[in-house]
């Protein structure tokens, strides 16, 4: 599945962090907010860019906004601080089953890895700090990048050269086909996409990735 000299890297919502339906149900409050109405299309997959950026610069487009630089600022803000708010009174936000110990080992290991987050970067170091997983030295996010592909190259960038093949880890059909554009190898996690790709696992609990994981550090 994996091997000592590949690149790891990583989504965020629904990948390491329980965290997906949360941000989703905000991300649209702080757009009706900034917008003063919700009369906007809010089927995301039929946008072109399923990033926080990408998806906004469409709306704004469709809207026939011009200020958008103004806009996409004003919704990261709220949408941090409705996140903020929300963990703060206990919404749930936890670490999938086996990532906080996944990432550990990699390090560990010194196996190079990476989140690359179609969210945006300071919202997503929140996520990772309430759920109890210590953010990664390289973490790219729609700050960086408005199409998902742009993100993972960013982050791919920013861990340097040295590894024979990239392998991303995603729970989403939007990250199996940014992976297969990009010609990275690919692990999907969760029921989204079970059935879906090549190589699945349930999370990074699942008996199949312990034991992938386990002839890397013996082969290492």
């Amino acid at each position: 599945m994996i091997t000592a000299t590949d690149v790891l890297v990583f989504d965020l919502d629904g990948t390491l962090v329980q965290s997906a339906e949360l941000d989703a149900t905000l991300f649209q409050e702080a757009i009706s907010e900034v917008l003063g109405h919700s009369d906007f299309d809010t089927n995301w997959e039929s946008y072109t860019h399923i990033t926080d950026t990408g998806l906004l610069l469409e709306l704004l487009s469709r809207l026939r906004i011009t200020d958008q630089a103004g806009f996409i600022d004003e919704v990261r803000a709220l949408l941090f601080h409705k996140v903020d708010t929300c963990l703060a009174s206990g919404a749930a936000c936890r670490a999938v089953p086996g990532a906080k110990e996944t990432l550990s080992d990699l390090r560990t290991a010194g196996m190079p890895f990476g989140v690359a987050t179609g969210g945006w970067a300071r919202t997503a170091r929140l996520k990772l700090e309430h759920a109890g997983i210590d953010a990664p030295e390289f973490l790219s996010s729609s700050d960086d990048a408005v199409s998902r592909t742009g993100i993972m190259k960013h982050c791919l960038g920013k861990i340097g050269a040295g590894h024979r093949r990239a392998v991303y880890f995603g729970d989403a059909p939007w990250d199996h086909k940014a992976t297969a554009e990009l010609g990275w190898d690919f692990i999907g996690v969760g029921k989204r996409l079970e059935g879906r790709c090549d190589v699945w696992i349930q999370d990074f609990s699942d008996p199949r990735w312990l034991a992938a994981w386990q002839r890397v550090v013996a082969d290492d």
